[in-house]
Formats: C-alpha cells, sequence, structure tokens
C-alpha cells in the first residue's frame, strides 16, 4: 500500500468501556481474580452487598447477583480520625462523600457483582456503605469501624 495516510484506529474515550467489563480502569478478568481473592476471606461486614476493607480499597460483593441489584445508588461516606484532615467544604458534615453509581465503580460477571472504591489518604476512623432507593431514602445502610 503506498503513500495514503494510514487508516487511523479510533480511540475509545477514557470511562466509555461497559460495567460488565471495566470497574475503575480495571479489565474484568482482574476482577474475577479480585473477587476471588475476597471471597476466600470472611467480609469486614455482612449486608446485602458483603463488604470488605482491605489495606487500600473498600469492596462491595454479592452472589448472586442481578443487574437489578446494583441499580440503586451506592452510599460511601469515610469519616476521618481528625475532621481537619477533609476538604474544607466536608469539614462541617463531618465526612466525605464518596457515593457512586455501580456503572462507574462496579462490574456484574458470572452471576456476581463486585463494586470497589479506593480509601482515601487520610486515616478513617469508620466508613458508612450502603444503596439509596430512587427516593434517595436508604433500604441497606451499615457503619463499619476501621480496624487499626
Amino acid at each position: 500500500m503506498a503513500g495514503g495516510p494510514k487508516p487511523s484506529r479510533a480511540k475509545r474515550p477514557r470511562g466509555s468501556a461497559s460495567a460488565s467489563s471495566r470497574i475503575a480502569g480495571c479489565p474484568a478478568r482482574r476482577y474475577r481474580a479480585a473477587y476471588r481473592a475476597l471471597a476466600a476471606q470472611p467480609p469486614t461486614r455482612r449486608a446485602v452487598f458483603d463488604v470488605y476493607v482491605t489495606a487500600d480499597a473498600v469492596a462491595g460483593a454479592k452472589t448472586p447477583c442481578t443487574a437489578a441489584d446494583a441499580q440503586p445508588k451506592f452510599v460511601l461516606h469515610f469519616i476521618p480520625v481528625r475532621t481537619r484532615d477533609l476538604a474544607p467544604d466536608r469539614r462541617r458534615a463531618g465526612f466525605d462523600n464518596q457515593d457512586f453509581q455501580f456503572a462507574w465503580q462496579g462490574a456484574h460477571f458470572d452471576g456476581r457483582c463486585l463494586a470497589r472504591a479506593p480509601l482515601p489518604a487520610y486515616p478513617i476512623a469508620r466508613l458508612r456503605g450502603g444503596q439509596f432507593r430512587p427516593n434517595e431514602e436508604p433500604f441497606w445502610l451499615e457503619d463499619i469501624p476501621r480496624a487499626s
């Protein structure tokens, strides 16, 4: 093929992969492995989605899981050891609000669901996690102390 420019392959915009294939920037095959690793240990708290707190992240896992299970918005609040660690606009509330939709940070695969979010850089005293109904009323909410 002579002379002409090579056809360019359009790059997929960042964050455009389907929820079933990516979680927070990670391919689903890595989340299958992450799910197996989490399932090998007891959850930090049993709930509608079992909650696991690791050294660097908080994860919610559910089996069996359907797409409908992951529809309601997820609640994720980090309560710091020291409120001065929060951004100035969050200090009055006393927590860092990291609520999210499952499609942003979750994957549904093999009849399982897994959502994952990184822990903040500051030390946390506890976290609050759950899911909201469409009317913004929580239908499950867990307050989880952070072990030192």
